[in-house]
Parts: C-alpha cells; structure tokens; sequence
C-alpha cells in the first residue's frame, strides 16, 4: 500500500512519458492529484478508487477513467465533455450531484457511461441516446426524473444493457426501443413509467433481463389479453422476466408457454391478471422462480406443472384458483418454498396458518396408515410449533437449541396430552422441528426440498409410529 501524495514530478519523469495504463485505487492517499499528470500524453487508462479529486487537465489525453468508489462531491464538470477519446467513463459509488452536462453528447467514442448510487437528477440529455458507439448505460439509484426520448434505440445499433431502476422517470416506455437490436438487459424497474409495454419487444431477439417492476405500465388500450407476451416468444435467450407491481389487468395467452425454454424468473406478482392459468405452462422447463400472487387468476391449476422440474420456488397466493392441487407437483425435488394460501383450493393437505401443502401420494404397500398420518402431520406440527416460539421468543438464536426451548405449555398449545412421556413427545417436536428448520433456510444450497422432507420423516417413522399408539393428539 503506497501513503503519502503523489509528487508533481511524476508528469517530467521521462520514463514515463510511455506510461499508458496508471492504476493508484486501493491505496492510502492523500491530498490532490497533481494536474502534471497531464502531460503523460500517451496516457489511455487512469483508475482511482478511494481519493478525492481528478485534474481536468488529464481529460483530453483518456479512453478509460474509473473514478468509481471514491468521495467525490460537487456536480459533473463541463470539461469532462472535451475527454473526446474516451470510450469508458465510470464514477459509480460517489457523491456527484447536479446534471449530466447537455455537452457529453460530444463523447462520440462513448462505450461504456457508469454513474449509479449518486445524487445525480435531472433528465438524461437526449443527445447522449445519440451516440452510436454506446453499448453500456448503467444509471441505477439516482435521483433523474423526466420522460425517455421518444426515439430512444433509433439511433443506437450497439446498445446492449441499459439499467435505469430506481430513480423517478415517468412517462412512456418508448416504443422505439424495440429498434436497439443487440440489447440483452433492459431494466427500467422502480420509476413511475405509464402507458403500455412496447408491444415490439420481440424485436429484441438477444435480450435476456426485461425488468419493467413496480411500474404504472398497462396493457395495450383495449385489449383484454397481455399481447405483448406474444412477441417475447422469438426472445429465445429471455432469462429473466420481471413484470411486478404493474396494472396490467389482463389474461394470460397461451404463448406464455412458448417463451424461451431458457426462462429462469417469471415474476408478475400483484399484475391484475386474470382468467384462467394458461394450460402449456409447464413447457417452461427452465423456471426456478414462479411467482404469481396477488392476482385475480380463477380456475384449476394446470396439471403440466410436473414440467416444471427445475423450480424451486412458487408463488401463488391471493387468486381464485378451485379445485384439488394436482399430485404431480409432489415429483418437483427441488421444490423448497410453496405459497398457496388465499385460494378456494380443496383436497387433501397439509394446512397450517401460513402453508398449504398437497398431500403427495403414497407409494409403495409397505405404507401403512399410520405413516401416512405421521407425514400428514409432521410438518403443521413443525410450522405450528415455529410459530408458538416466535410469540415466546424474540429470536431462536445459536445458543439454544431446538429441546432447550421446548415446555410443557409449548407441547400442550400444540394439542398433544402431557403425562409421563412428555420427554419422548420433546424428542418427536425436535426431529420435526430440525426438518422444518432445513425447509426455512434462505439459500438454496442450504434449504432441503420437498423430496429430502419426505426421506427424513421416513427415517423417522419407526419412533412416530411408536409414540402415536401411546399418545392421544389433535391438530
């Protein structure tokens, strides 16, 4: 680590005169950055991270400056503008304040422009949506506002990421960019953008992230399908598609299930949606995260869903879905967290105040009656118990384990009788508990799925089977 100030001298070292890369981030420095630096003329490169300001003097001489992760304050200087080699410009992780100058429109070498997790407002100037060579605009967590350009990506052939989130833009989506053909990630999420979604998103046939949440963007005026959706289906490498927390108020098409088998992530929490789940969506093999909550959809839910074998979390609570949730959801083993509550679902299951499991079909004729009871109980049992713990206690933390929190008022609340087996019921809630544990972990590495939940509880039967001929219980 180098301490200390950089000494004017450094721009007169003849050695030095070739030095084209200068690299001084992560050092303990002190004091202004000489303007002498100016005179390394073959200087491409300067990165600095954790000092203070940069000489307007070095602007002209740049193709790459990274001022990121420093404490710069005060507003963008107009002089950057003159910097008209540089292709790659990053001050995110600072305090700049203030407007992007008009003038950088200029940069017309401009690749990459990363400014997030400043205090910057105003609108992005429309000149810069000019700039053909941009391939890279990451804006995220500031504070600009006002509306797109309407022809924003016609003028753009290279762009390929555009992360504009959290900041208080409003207005529309311009439409015009479905014409940046490259683009893979459009993320324009926590604005206050309105009207509909650009119905030519299949344009973009190399787009991977499309994250329009927590928006007040609407289906197309007039229609009562989300027909938008149809042109995504040629977006063959759509990874991730983010649609929460908009006023969609639409129906579902069927092209939903023809959507990039690639498709990890379809969130459309609190969307307005409506009518039936479409029949095909099991064709979506790849999904991980399904989330439907919050939305107005009716009818049964599609037994395709045993296509969906990669998911690991569903979401689909406060709709209208009927009837009886079909078995083969019990063959999804890396199903970990399973959200259902608020529906008009019936069969049955395994209830508790926050799940609602579908009971999965015995197998085998070793299965007795008693052990399917024991799986239909166990994790109520389990949740119920989590519950009552968290009203005695403020946190379960690692000096406790799950027998040292267990009491006799703990057990009976449950609905278990107390007598002289009360250690042998501690030991059945612990071997529960521990699974029920495994089920809340956050990371999905950690967490057990539905099938392992299955495996344990089997391990455990013989001593439930036991104890359920000796002790009375209800849940």
């Amino acid at each position: 680590m180098i301490k200390g100030s950089i000494p004017q001298e450094l721009g007169r070292l003849r050695n030095l005169s070739k030095l084209e890369c200068f690299y001084l981030h992560e050092n303990d420095l002190e004091g202004e950055i000489p303007d002498e630096i100016g005179d390394l003329t073959n200087l491409r490169l300067l990165s600095f991270r954790g000092n203070d300001s940069i000489p307007a003097s070095i602007f002209t001489i740049l193709e790459h400056l990274f001022l990121d992760s420093n404490r710069i304050t005060g507003k963008i200087p107009v002089s950057l503008s003159n910097a008209s080699k540089i292709t790659h410009l990053f001050f995110t992780e600072n305090d700049v304040q203030g407007n992007i100058p008009n003038e950088f429109g200029k940069l017309h070498e401009l690749v990459w422009f990363e400014f997030e997790y400043n205090r910057i407002s105003g609108a992005i100037p429309s000149s810069l949506f000019n700039i053909s060579s941009l391939e890279i605009l990451k804006a995220r967590h500031n504070y600009l506002n006002g509306h797109l350009p309407y022809d924003l990506g016609t003028w753009l052939p290279n762009l390929q990421e555009i992360f504009l989130s959290h900041n208080q833009f409003s207005g529309d989506l311009p439409a015009a960019i479905c014409n940046a053909s490259k683009l893979e990630n459009l993320e324009v999420a926590n604005n206050s953008f309105t009207g509909p979604i650009p119905m030519m998103l299949g344009n973009l046939v190399d787009l991977i992230t499309l994250n329009l949440q927590n928006n007040l963007l609407e289906n197309n005026p007039g229609a009562t399908r989300l027909d938008f959706l149809n042109s995504l289906v040629t977006s063959r490498n759509l990874v991730y598609l983010i649609l929460e927390s908009n006023p969609l108020n639409g129906i579902f098409t069927e092209s939903i299930g023809n959507l990039s088998s690639n498709i990890r992530v379809l969130d459309a929490f609190d969307c307005g949606i409506r009518g039936s789940m479409p029949t095909n969506i099991g064709n979506l093999s790849g999904l991980i995260f399904l989330g439907l909550a919050s939305n107005n959809i009716v009818g049964n839910v599609p037994p395709s869903f045993v296509g969906l074998q990669n998911l690991e979390r569903l979401y689909l609570t406060g709709n209208k879905l009927e009837g009886t949730f079909p078995a083969e959801l019990c063959s999804i083993g890396r199903l970990g967290l399973l959200h259902l509550g608020e529906n008009r679902l019936s069969g049955e299951t395994l209830w508790s105040t926050d799940l609602y499991i579908p009971i999965c079909p015995a197998q085998g004729s070793k299965t007795t009656r008693k052990k399917s009871i024991i799986l239909r109980t166990a994790v109520p049992v389990a949740v119920t118990f989590l519950i009552l713990v968290k009203k005695k206690t403020s946190c379960i933390n690692g000096h406790l384990s799950p027998l040292d929190i267990l009491d006799a008022d703990l057990v009976s609340d449950i609905g278990f009788t107390i007598d002289e087996n009360q250690s042998q019921i501690k030991q059945l809630l612990v071997l529960i508990i521990n699974v029920a544990v495994l089920c809340l972990k956050e990371l999905p590495e950690e967490r057990i799925n539905m099938r392992e939940v299955v495996v344990q509880l089997n391990k455990i039967t013989a001593e439930l089977t036991k104890l359920l001929t000796q002790i009375p219980f209800k849940i």
